[in-house]
């Protein structure tokens, strides 16, 4: 028996497999029951279209938070780099001056 071969039948008339339309059925079944307990484990009535939808919205605007939170991240990052660099220009700035007025270095 290779392991692509299907078991062989465990009921005395041999017929235990299910219908393409019973596994079909089955496999709805189980993802119904799968999201029920999901919804039910983050707090939301499934059987209340109105609570599932305001779950989709709560959802929504934590994506937005979320975005926001990383655009601000970047702007933060940038604004801190613009500083940095325009420190460094200053302070390079200034030494040039200060080297000027001494007539070079030496």
């Amino acid at each position: 028996m290779s392991n692509f071969d299907p078991p062989p039948p465990s009921s005395e008339d041999g017929n235990n497999y299910v219908t393409k339309h019973q596994a079909l059925h089955l496999a709805q079944e189980a993802g119904r029951a799968a999201v029920h307990e999901l919804f039910t484990a983050l707090g939301v009535d499934a059987s209340d279209p109105k609570a599932v939808i305001q779950q989709q919205v709560d959802f929504a605007y934590l994506r937005r938070q979320r975005q926001n939170a990383d655009k601000f991240s970047i702007w933060m990052k940038l604004t801190i780099f613009g500083f940095a660099a325009s420190g460094c220009a200053t302070a390079f700035w200034q030494g040039f001056k200060i080297l000027a007025r001494k007539g070079g270095a030496g």
